[in-house]
């Protein structure tokens, strides 16, 4: 039997045992699966947390406290935003003066409204473009002012781009500028100086907005956020706020996710463990079936064998049969999972109520060469163990036990 027979012969038995090749084929995708979600999720998990921290920008956001006891306002705060809850603007003066700090910036949150402008409600929000230093850094196009109309900034899925004319509130508003995303509710927000947005609001029909913008008016804000001199510890600048600065809560940055970012961790090391139990799990089924496979497939080998076949060319079979399965199988199931990866990203943000951000072409392409090439080299490494087993097989006591 020459060896340009091989490829007829790794096809004859993959098509000939359907069930066993297909078996085979699903541990490998199996494995290569658990594999590449792991290695897109737990990277993704710690890239979101890393985005909330950038977000904030400041080294402390100060709050009013009232705002923290209300449960629907935790995850607004944990992605640094501010909410509708409000605080003396005074506090600002006050916090200017506590040593360390170098400079401070106010919000308002005047609430959700609906629009044209996205298919989901939109936060508004007043912010001072003077001395603001977290909205900024994220507007990624900018368009000089051309109409005497107020001035917006928008989130990156608000439908409208930097330079458009837009209404808002009953009332045209020029669009400045739009930030990148950021994987937060700031890309549905949008960001108009706070004396024109309580312009707006009283000519509102939306009551709440109005009842809101009326609080507000009455030299309110809803969020302080503090921008910490480099010399100085954030922690006793913190310390000092809460302590002189009454009905407030101030949050240094890693505070702010620091609960969550454990209980986060935790998921995140769960999710790293139950990867490799699985893929573990799928690479010692491997190994059985193909222990199976090697008592099995005694009687057909041992024929291979009393008819000329050499213990090498039966071994190649062997391993070419492994090596098309692995790929076969770990390549479909990384192809569903990259068109699932969207879906699966918001599922399980939305599950640990952070921002995963999409992996890059090249991590994506990365992490499915690590999984497949593990899917393959377990493969191979049960093709060398039934390999070495048949090629010591003698070929008349194989038949007679057969």
């Amino acid at each position: 039997m020459k060896i340009s027979g091989i490829p007829a012969m790794v096809h004859m038995n993959l098509s000939g045992r359907l069930v066993r090749s297909i078996t085979l084929s699903v541990l490998a995708a199996v494995m290569s699966a658990s594999w590449f979600a792991g290695l897109i999720l737990v990277p993704s998990v710690q890239g979101g947390l890393e985005m909330i921290q950038r977000r904030l920008g400041a080294d402390i956001m100060v709050v009013p406290y009232a705002a923290l006891s209300k449960k629907n306002y935790e995850n607004e705060i944990l992605s640094g935003s501010a909410v509708p809850a409000f605080m003396p603007a005074e506090n600002m003066e006050k916090i200017a003066q506590i040593e360390g700090v170098s400079g401070v910036s106010s919000q308002i949150c005047l609430g959700d409204v609906d629009t044209d402008l996205a298919r989901e409600p939109v936060h508004l929000m007043g912010y001072d473009p003077q001395t603001d230093f977290c909205v900024t850094p994220w507007i990624g196009a900018y368009a000089p002012k051309t109409a005497d109309a107020p001035v917006a900034v928008v989130g990156s899925r608000v439908n409208a781009q930097a330079g458009d004319t837009v209404s808002l509130l009953s009332a045209s508003v020029f669009v400045s500028g739009k930030m990148e995303e950021t994987g937060t509710d700031l890309d549905t927000s949008i960001y108009v100086d706070t004396r024109s947005l309580l312009r707006l609001a009283e000519q509102s029909e939306d009551t709440d907005i109005q009842r809101r913008a009326a609080l507000a008016q009455g030299n309110q804000v809803s969020s302080i956020l503090v921008d910490v001199a480099e010399e100085y510890d954030p922690e006793p600048v913190l310390n000092s706020i809460n302590i002189h600065i009454k009905k407030v809560r101030a949050i240094v940055s890693g505070q702010v996710i620091g609960g969550e970012a454990s209980s986060i961790h935790g998921v995140s090391s769960a999710i790293l463990v139950l990867t490799m139990v699985v893929g573990c799990a799928a690479m010692a089924a491997y190994a059985v079936v193909y222990v199976l496979m090697t008592a099995e497939r005694k009687k057909e080998f041992a024929l291979l064998r009393a008819a000329g076949a050499s213990g090498k060319m039966l071994s190649e079979i062997i391993m070419a049969e492994g090596s098309i399965l692995s790929v076969a199988g770990s390549a479909v199931s990384i192809g569903i999972m990259l068109v699932l990866l969207p879906a699966f990203l918001s599922r399980a943000g939305q599950a640990m109520n952070l921002p995963l951000p999409a992996p890059g072409a090249g991590r994506c392409a990365v992490c499915a060469v690590i999984a497949v090439g593990i899917s393959v080299l377990a493969g191979m490494a049960g093709c060398v163990m039934m390999a070495r087993s048949i090629s010591r097989m003698d070929a008349a006591s194989a038949l007679r036990e057969a």
